[in-house]
Parts: structure tokens; C-alpha cells; sequence
């Protein structure tokens, strides 16, 4: 996308909110209250902070190099090689994050609608969207998830209904173990916000001061952290802790126990529905490797570095078969998530202070 187009703060927000929310909108609730218990939605919270504290550091990297996308900087501050080989483990980077994601899918999506059909079918059917969509510049990307937005509306709409039936006696006592494991749910919790780097990837296309989109960043952050944390303590109160230690998925069972004149099966129209949030956050994914590799080959078309990458995504989520090796795999790269969506754009903001330094010295 050419930066004199440029992007609304409105679909910035659009952008960050999809590329966070994916899977964890339904498995989170389960995920955190293994370590967290009852003060699980007490850990997103936490979680939140910590992600707008991060979000507040990448300003800086935004006030000081406002023309410079993430694989743009690496290479202008840490030279030609060791820029393109960081931008090459970000490109693999997101290409595992996309193949996991695709896999975890599968394995819901079995278990909720679709049993019989084949996982290459189900693969494929996401994947060519997917790509249909991240083909086109980020203002479009941005327009289809304006459009795909009204599912969030829907699964605040259906989580609020719930609450009739819930009980909120089942959220007492409040830290009741202590901060411990609320302090402990922490780390499994951030991998669900994973994303929010995305802002730096894109800043350079937005229309705005830096301050304007830090400020549109941090309201993207507040939303997803709302969000998380009101679907996790709905799960808590409506269902009782052994049943939420059993259920993995406890937003769609959730939604299962709803009943309705109309609809007799509405958890599977929200399943489908969640189907669009899988879509887009893999839009997103794939997106971003495109742009990681694109900087690496200094190639300006990105169509068929982003078909490779796709069958490469494809192939990859086909190579793991199954809920228990899956839950293995996505257990493996969670680590790495830390690694590139935190440790490394902190080192550059320290480097880019300590390169300042140097070139002013210099001058």
C-alpha cells in the first residue's frame, strides 16, 4: 500500500481488534482459569496493562522513525544481513502462528460441525479467503473488517443473554489463593493478545500524528481487554469450576445452552460465526509475513510471496493431526511469541536510543 493513501484511525482500530481476537475468544476462559481459578478475569486485566504498557514503549519507535515500518527499521538499524535474517525468522514467525492457528481450527471445527470432512477441504476454504482478501491494500483489508466487527457485536450480545442463567456466587471469593495464580495466568493469558505488534508493521500507513495512533492503539487494547475479560468472567459465573476445568471450549458451550423459538442450534451459527474471526486473523498473519519477506527480497509486489507463503501455511498446518498433538505444537511456539512480539521490538527501541546517540556524536 503506497503510504500517501493512508489509513483512517478508524480502521487502524478495526485492524488491531482483529488481529488480536482469533482463537481466544473461545478458549481463553478455559486456558486462564487453569492457572488463575476464580480470579481469572482479574489476570486479563493485568494482562491488558502490561500489553498498553507495551503499546505506550512503541510509540517511541513511532516518534522517531515515523516513515519506517517494523521490517523497514530492522534493516536501518541493524545493517543488510542481520536486518533481512530477522525479518526471515519474523516472516517463519507468522508462517507458524498462521499454520497453528489453521490446525486448532480444524480441531474445533471437527469436533463442533463438521466431523467427517476433511481437513484439506477446511484448510483450503479459509485459507483461499483468507488470501482473496489480504491480496488488496490495508484500506480494503480494513473495510472487510468493518464488516466482519458485527460478529464481535454478536458475541458480547449472546454472552450478556447468558447472564440470566448465570451465578455469580461461583465468581466468590475473589483472590481467594492469593495474587499468586493470577500473577502465574499471566504468560498464557498474553499469548491471546498476541497482535497487538501488528501496530508496528502498519503505523507508517495511518493518517494521524504519533500520538493519535498510540492514543487509537491504546483504545484498540482497551476494547480487546474488555472484551477477553468479560467473556472470561461470563464463563465463570455460568459455569461451575469443575465444569469449567472439563469444558475447553466454554464460549461455545455456552452458547449451546442458550435456546431460542427460532433457532435450535444457535452454537452452530456462532460456531460459523467464529469461523470469520479465524479468517481474519489469518489475514492478518499472512499479511504480515508478506510484508516481513517482501523487505527481505526488496520486492515490491507482494502477490506471489503471498500465495508461497500461503501453501507453505497449508502444508505445514496438514503436517499436525489431531487436538493432543496440536495443543503440543501450539505449546512449542508459544515461547516465541515472547521472543518477537516483546523482546525484540523492546531491544530496538533500547537500540534506536543508543543509535541516536551514536549519530549525533557523529554529526
Amino acid at each position: 500500500m503506497d503510504k500517501k493513501e493512508g489509513l483512517s484511525k478508524f480502521q487502524l482500530f478495526l485492524i488491531l481488534i482483529h488481529a488480536q481476537i482469533g482463537l481466544g475468544i473461545i478458549t481463553l476462559p478455559h486456558d486462564v482459569f487453569m492457572t488463575s481459578n476464580k480470579s481469572a478475569w482479574i489476570t486479563i486485566l493485568i494482562s491488558g496493562f502490561i500489553i498498553q504498557v507495551f503499546i505506550l514503549i512503541f510509540g517511541y519507535i513511532i516518534k522517531k522513525f515515523p516513515s519506517y515500518s517494523l521490517p523497514e527499521l530492522i534493516e536501518k538499524l541493524l545493517g543488510r544481513i542481520p536486518g533481512k535474517t530477522l525479518n526471515v525468522l519474523y516472516t517463519i514467525y507468522f508462517v507458524l502462528l498462521a499454520s497453528s492457528l489453521l490446525a486448532k481450527y480444524v480441531v474445533i471445527l471437527k469436533i463442533w460441525m463438521m466431523p467427517v470432512t476433511p481437513k484439506w477441504i477446511l484448510v483450503i476454504l479459509v485459507l483461499i479467503t483468507a488470501v482473496y482478501a489480504a491480496k488488496e491494500n490495508l484500506s480494503i483489508i480494513a473495510r472487510f473488517f468493518l464488516i466482519a466487527s458485527s460478529v464481535l457485536i454478536i458475541f458480547l450480545g449472546l454472552s450478556t443473554i447468558a447472564l440470566k442463567e448465570s451465578k455469580f456466587i461461583y465468581a466468590l471469593p475473589i483472590l481467594k489463593e492469593g495474587f499468586q495464580p493470577v500473577l502465574k495466568g499471566i504468560p498464557k493469558t498474553i499469548n491471546s493478545f498476541q497482535g497487538y505488534e501488528t501496530l508496528l508493521f502498519i503505523f507508517p500507513f495511518v493518517k494521524g500524528s504519533p500520538r493519535d495512533i498510540v492514543k487509537t492503539a491504546s483504545m484498540a487494547n482497551l476494547f480487546v481487554t474488555f472484551m477477553y475479560t468479560f467473556l472470561v468472567f461470563v464463563s465463570i459465573v455460568f459455569f461451575s469450576s469443575p465444569e469449567l476445568t472439563l469444558v475447553s471450549e466454554p464460549v461455545l458451550y455456552l452458547v449451546k445452552s442458550l435456546s431460542f423459538r427460532i433457532i435450535e442450534r444457535p452454537d452452530l451459527i456462532f460456531t460459523s460465526m467464529w469461523i470469520v474471526l479465524i479468517i481474519t486473523s489469518i489475514i492478518v498473519l499472512i499479511s504480515l509475513a508478506t510484508i516481513s519477506f517482501t523487505q527481505v527480497i526488496n520486492q515490491k509486489k507482494k502477490t506471489g510471496v503471498l500465495y508461497s507463503l500461503a501453501l507453505l501455511c497449508f502444508l505445514l498446518s496438514m503436517t499436525v493431526y489431531g487436538e493432543y498433538k496440536t495443543t503440543n505444537v501450539i505449546g512449542l511456539i508459544q515461547p516465541l511469541i515472547f521472543f518477537f512480539a516483546f523482546i525484540i521490538p523492546f531491544g530496538l527501541v533500547l537500540y534506536s536510543n543508543i543509535y541516536h546517540k551514536i549519530k549525533g556524536e557523529r554529526q
